[in-house]
């Protein structure tokens, strides 16, 4: 989860306090719901991951709901990423939780489904119709079928994607990007040869190291058939498998030959680097980071799936984004549920475009990096994949992120990065490995 780990997104995140001061937002309190009074005013309370927080799509969907709902108020409460989901859970089995919350699909939607409310049998403000409609729907549901349970809706597509400066790359003289390990050595190596780092890592200026849980879906496709990647959670795959272990070798190979910046663990400048073009590439990111790098780039921005693979495969790594979802105990449910109804709104997709992220229907105006992403995903003959971390379990997420920046600077194995996360996983109860999702 971007952190989807537990930073899920890559770009530069505003503090909670900052958002708080800008946006009105109680950073803790988790207030109940107000119903409408003598006043004739309502306050719904919307629980979002301390992760996202600095991004503008939640609020701008907020305030265009409110500016269609007089009366109405929603009150972001931002809570920490680090515990988001654990202190969600608590929250709604207590039944003091909020009357929405911002969700992930896959294992973090799936533990709180029993206090989520199914919106496909409410009753309320959206229609089977309505759901069956939604681009991925099927991913918000409890095994691909709007009838089988939905607890949610998303606000936007999103993909895991690199980012490359086209001007520089016509300075080093390469005429196609990269689609595999060997021509992406080729580029490093001419990147390297008029004095600009290929390839940019980093913190982004988060604290802690860096985040290769994007990457890690890039890696896993590049070995992998979808149709095995429900075995690397239910452990009938191996983490420790040869060909996995050839590809963090690969991976790796980068910052060993110098295609990464020294400092990749911890340098909190990688994005400024590339903005500002004394690096080529940045690989680990998000589509949500499009418009953080465009007034930079422009033009030249360009849009690079990591070529992770031997072979040139032709892969992209896509998932319906944040999801927003309704509590089973919320006293205002007609009308949170009216509020995910207007996400999916002409006027809420506007919104959300107006923030530089990319809606979940097309036919609005996005940048022209954010179009091509769309448009390669439909093409037949590209192989798109889930966001991977969101179905691993959470625990061995955590493994992930720590042993597989390891790897990537040498300090330990590949084989070593990848036993850990194996032992991650069979350390977890038989029932939190009895997992078949609908990828």
């Amino acid at each position: 989860m971007r952190t989807k780990s537990s930073i899920r997104r890559g770009g530069r995140l505003l503090g909670v306090a900052l958002l708080g001061t800008l946006l009105g937002v109680a950073a803790c309190s988790s207030a109940p719901s107000s119903g409408g009074g003598a006043s004739g005013k309502t306050t719904l309370t919307l629980w979002s991951d301390g992760a996202i927080s600095g991004f503008p799509e939640v609020p701008v969907q907020v305030k265009t709901f409110e500016a269609a709902h007089p009366g109405v108020t929603i009150q972001i409460i931002v809570k920490p990423s680090a515990n988001y989901f654990a202190t969600l859970q608590a929250a709604l089995i207590s039944g003091k939780g909020p009357d929405l919350v911002s969700l992930f699909a896959g294992s973090y939607l799936n533990t709180l489904e029993p206090y989520l409310q199914d919106l496909d049998a409410s009753g309320q403000a959206i229609s089977s119709a309505t759901l069956n409609k939604i681009p991925d729907e099927g991913v918000w549901t409890k095994s691909g079928a709007v009838s089988s349970g939905t607890y949610a809706v998303p606000e936007s597509e999103q993909f895991y994607i690199g980012y490359y400066n086209k001007a520089l790359f016509a300075r080093a003289g390469i005429t196609s990007v990269p689609q595999s390990w060997t021509q992406l050595y080729a580029a490093c190596s001419k990147l390297k040869a008029i004095g600009v780092t290929p390839m940019a890592y980093g913190n982004d200026g988060n604290g802690g190291e860096f985040w290769p849980i994007a990457e890690w879906s890039y890696l896993l496709a590049g070995a992998t058939s979808l149709s095995s990647w429900n075995g690397f959670l239910t452990g009938s795959q191996s983490y420790s498998q040869p060909a996995l272990v050839q590809q963090i070798t690969d991976w790796a190979q980068l910052y060993k030959s110098g295609c990464a910046n020294s400092n990749a663990l911890t340098d909190s400048n990688n994005q400024s680097d590339f903005e500002h073009g004394k690096a080529a590439m940045l690989i680990n990111e998000g589509s949500w980071d499009t418009p953080i790098f465009q007034p930079f780039l422009g033009n030249n921005l360009g849009v690079l799936e990591p070529p992770y693979s031997s072979s040139g495969k032709h892969m992209l790594v896509e998932l319906a984004g944040q999801g927003f979802g309704v509590s089973k105990t919320s006293a205002n449910k007609t009308l949170a549920e009216q509020f995910l109804t207007s996400i999916l709104s002409s006027s809420g997709q506007t919104a959300l475009a107006k923030t530089g992220n990319i809606p979940i229907y097309t036919g609005y105006s996005i940048p022209a990096t954010s179009q091509q992403l769309l448009q390669t995903a439909a093409n037949k003959s590209e192989q798109v994949y889930p966001m991977f971390d969101n179905y691993m379990q959470q625990s061995v997420v955590t493994v992930a992120t720590k042993v597989l920046d390891q790897a990537f600077v040498g300090q330990i194995t590949p084989l070593a990065a990848l036993q850990q996360m194996e032992a991650a996983l069979q350390d977890l109860p038989a029932s939190q490995r009895s997992v078949t999702y609908p990828l």
